[in-house]
């Protein structure tokens, strides 16, 4: 089955969040939704740039907690940041055109639950979740 196959019958969302984001804001997305665990950094054209992840965002804003806390979340937190600051660039994604078996590979292999897809320009156009693909190969739909 092609990625594109799967995106059709499991459409699942990718949270997205703009690039001049601030720290803060980007706090207020992850309350506001307590299962989010990423959140993908688009620039203004719609292209991902990278993403943040939940524990990212908590290292800076609880570091005081931290017995020594590191200089750069010490700045980082004072400062406050943009999510393309403190953004990861680096991070797994999917192309409509593979087959997703090799998603569910790479998957395990980086230990994500989620994985967006990317089409040629560089834009999210869906996401694979880890769940949705446990759910259907118990129920027999992979």
């Amino acid at each position: 089955m092609k990625v594109s196959e799967w995106l059709a019958i499991q459409a699942g969302k990718t949270a997205v969040a703009d690039a001049d984001l601030s720290t803060k804001q980007l706090a207020a997305t992850f309350l506001a939704h307590p299962a989010l665990r990423d959140l993908y950094i688009v620039s203004r054209q719609g292209e991902i740039l990278g993403h943040i992840r939940h524990h990212r965002l908590a290292q800076i804003l609880l570091s005081e907690h931290l017995p020594v806390q590191p200089h750069r979340q010490i700045m980082e937190r004072l400062f406050g940041s943009t999510a393309r600051e403190i953004m990861e660039s680096d991070f797994v994604s999917a192309h409509p055109d593979e087959e997703l078996d090799n998603v569910i590979h790479r998957m395990l292999e980086y230990r994500v639950d989620d994985m967006p897809v990317i089409n040629g320009a560089n834009q999210i156009i869906g996401n694979i979740n880890l769940t949705d693909i446990m759910r259907a190969s118990q129920d027999g739909g992979l």
